[in-house]
């Protein structure tokens, strides 16, 4: 019973009584879809072979069964109505609402493409479609799980329905617009209690914000403005949530232009050392020589960092 009205979602029984103790039933008769039954007590009596005597009926109680496939998605209208022997009447009616299909819901997104990963430099929408001709929208459960940096929920638009009886589609869109790691997923049942088979959940990442970049030195102090008379450490920190450490460059050159590897003697890489979102490495330059020391990449949704020098 949803607000006063009664859905089913299986076989629906209907169950008639009548009684009266007085003068006795004369006729009934009852229906329900396309199904009625009848009967004239009195008639049958009057018809009834010489000597063959019938009694009164005082009572009667009888069964009608609504099969749920044939009439689902229906309303169905039953009624009844009766006479006594006095001539005495009486009727009554009822609707039900048959409802055995379960909602069908999709799932589709508007947006980027990924980057490997399932992440997003960009929002992204997530357009959802529930195939149902009887829903309240208030039923419907948009859950969202998600592990957040910074910003707000997802926005979720209104409902709109198009489509009439069992092509019926109620959509709506969430956003996706904060940088964040989400679960999505969607449940839902329509108003006789049929449940959605949907057990899909889409794990994505947004990430709309640059890595910050900075490069920090020590070591010698400079005798001459550019000129170090010792050894100087450079250390690169990047603070970013998804880093992608093979995506970082560090790049060398000397003055004249000639790009230098590790190893070679002239500089010394360390590897990267992380804490959070804060990933540092440590380049030592223990060699003689005019040093051009530059720090470029990307992270995991591909957005670039202002290179650093």
């Amino acid at each position: 019973m949803v607000d006063g009205t009664a859905w089913y979602n299986q076989d629906v029984r209907l169950c008639l009584e009548i009684r009266d103790l007085y003068s006795g039933i004369r006729s009934w008769n009852w229906q329900a879809g396309e199904l009625e039954r009848s009967r004239d007590y009195l008639l049958e009596a009057e018809q009834a072979a010489e000597g063959d005597l019938k009694e009164i009926t005082w009572e009667y109680t009888g069964e009608l069964v609504l099969d749920a496939e044939e009439y689902d998605g229906q309303t169905v209208k039953a009624g009844a109505v009766y006479e006594d022997n006095a001539g005495h009447g009486g009727s009554a009616e009822a609707a039900y609402h048959v409802d055995a299909t379960k909602p069908v819901i999709t799932v589709e997104y508007e947006g980027p493409e990924p980057e490997p990963g399932e992440y997003y430099r960009e929002s992204r929408t997530a357009v959802v479609n529930i195939r149902e001709q009887n829903l309240d929208p208030g039923d419907v459960e948009l859950r969202t799980e998600l592990e957040r940096t910074e910003g707000e929920e997802p926005e979720i638009s209104g409902w709109s329905v198009r489509g009439e009886g069992k092509n019926r589609e109620y959509s709506c869109r969430v956003t996706f617009s904060a940088d964040g790691e989400y679960a999505f997923t969607v449940a839902c049942q329509d108003l006789a209690g049929n449940r959605a088979d949907y057990d899909r959940v889409d794990r994505f990442t947004i990430d709309r914000t640059a890595p910050a970049a900075e490069i920090l030195w020590s070591g010698a102090e400079a005798g001459n403005d550019f000129y170090y008379p010792g050894e100087r450490i450079a250390q690169s920190r990047s603070r970013e949530r998804n880093v992608a450490e093979e995506a970082m460059e560090i790049r060398v050159e000397e003055q004249s232009g000639e790009e230098k590897e590790d190893g070679t003697g002239h500089f010394e890489l360390s590897g990267w050392e992380n804490s959070g979102d804060l990933h540092t490495v440590t380049v030592r330059f223990p060699a003689d020589g005019s040093y051009t020391l530059s720090v470029s990449g990307k992270d995991l949704a591909g957005n670039f960092p202002p290179e650093v020098t």
